[in-house]
């Protein structure tokens, strides 16, 4: 993009592009406003997002609306409500810029109302690449040399506290607030840009598999490794598939996951006690009696405490902040085996009752239907991906939002493909 259109581009169009790139490079400067500001990284960018949609409201009169975009709405109205009345929430700027649902709310609108032009997707397109990258070098890094590298001090003694088999290496992206933001970072943008790369026929796939399984292996994180495999029905979806095409793939699939379990025992790296210790949990008696375990403690505490108050729920009294949790019922029962209902949809249940449950799973349908729909159109599957991925998440883990960096820029990605389809 030259200079001069930059000049002809309205403030708005300008903030946002900013915006969104911000997201792009988000493991930096999550760095740089945690050590310098001191604040986390989506703190800003919710504020941030405030400004871009008053800057959007001075710029046009008109705007789009999905159908998704108002079950959000309203999720977000009912979790405020929730917050406010059940959990007795101060409703200050501290509450509005650490709500990462109305985030979520404000980044879908401001990208549906955001014409994104070849030049910006290419920049992003190849950022992403280079990221990756970087992500990748980290990461060996950190297993081969020092686990704390590049690493968010608030999750050092983590790190330093668990076995060799059991560190979940954060790659670049401990720096979004969590150990396991990898997979809600690194593999949604692995997704997309495989997925680019099949349907414009580019080089570099296997690359980007090769460094992919590294990364996802190296985090320790079963999840992780789940949504990264996931990713290899890509293939077949942009190359076309039946009995002859599947047995190639299954073979190639075979060949180059042995190919990596060789070259990884020669460069030194104790697969078999990875496997055996993370995955498999054979010290722990077997994943029932390990972390699969505490799936099965979630689905047993949500059934003694759900129908206490199985309409509106308890609300969200249990927090990882400073204060620590006020759901002393929940805490006494997890006893420690877990830090909460390990389950997202069953947490979702839980905090908002049937009522805020039901909505939110009405958006992610209608969201997922709308998406499936613009990928069908378009034939470009990678930011559906990113949506079954997250699906997915919500079965082990617990993430009720979408202002991670892997969806926002899946979002960029879906909105500049439906452009190119009109």
């Amino acid at each position: 993009m030259q200079f001069s259109e930059y000049k002809q581009m309205s403030l708005s169009k300008l903030f946002n592009y900013l915006l969104f790139g911000l997201f792009v490079i988000a493991p930096f400067f999550g760095y740089l406003t945690r050590t310098v500001l001191n604040t986390y990284f989506t703190y800003l960018m919710v504020l941030a997002c405030l400004f871009a949609l008053y800057i959007l409201f001075l710029d046009k009169s008109s705007f789009k609306l999905q159908g998704s975009f108002l079950f959000l709405a309203m999720f977000f109205l009912y979790t405020t409500f929730s917050d406010l009345l059940i959990v007795e929430a101060s409703f200050d700027m501290s509450y509005v810029y650490r709500n990462l649902i109305l985030g979520s709310l404000l980044i879908i609108f401001i990208i549906e109302n955001t014409h994104i032009s070849k030049r910006f997707f290419d920049i992003v397109f190849y950022l992403n690449h280079g990221i990756m990258f970087i992500a990748f070098v980290v990461i060996i890094i950190q297993q081969f040399h020092d686990p704390l590298f590049f690493v968010n001090p608030e999750f050092h003694e983590i790190i330093e506290s668990r076995s060799y088999s059991n560190v979940r290496l954060p790659s670049i992206y401990s720096w979004m607030g969590s150990t396991n933001a990898v997979g809600l970072c690194f593999i949604p943008i692995l997704g997309l840009t495989i997925a680019h790369h099949l349907k414009h026929n580019l080089r570099g796939v296997f690359y980007l598999y090769c460094i992919g399984i590294i990364v996802a292996f190296l985090s320790k994180s079963r999840f992780i490794m789940l949504n990264y495999i996931l990713l290899f029905t890509l293939i077949p979806i942009y190359r076309g598939f039946n009995i002859v095409t599947g047995l190639k793939y299954t073979a190639y699939l075979l060949i180059f996951l042995f190919s990596i379990y060789g070259v990884s025992k020669l460069i030194g790296l104790d697969t078999d006690r990875i496997i055996n210790e993370r995955v498999l949990e054979k010290n722990k008696g077997g994943m029932v009696e390990g972390s699969a375990g505490t799936r099965i403690l979630a689905f047993k505490i949500f059934q003694k405490l759900y129908f206490n108050n199985p309409i509106f729920g308890k609300g969200k009294f249990h927090s990882f902040g400073p204060e620590g949790s006020r759901d002393f019922e929940l805490t006494n029962l997890l006893r420690g085996r877990s830090s909460q209902i390990h389950v997202g949809y069953l947490s979702l249940f839980y905090y908002y009752g049937i009522a805020g449950g039901t909505i939110f799973l009405l958006f992610l349908y209608v969201f997922t239907r709308e998406s499936y729909a613009k990928s069908k159109k378009t034939k470009t599957w990678g930011p559906y991906f990113t949506i079954i991925q997250y699906l997915l998440i919500n079965v082990t883990g617990v993430v009720l939002h979408l202002f991670f960096m892997g969806m926002v820029v899946s979002l960029i990605y879906q909105k500049y493909y439906s452009q190119e389809d009109q």
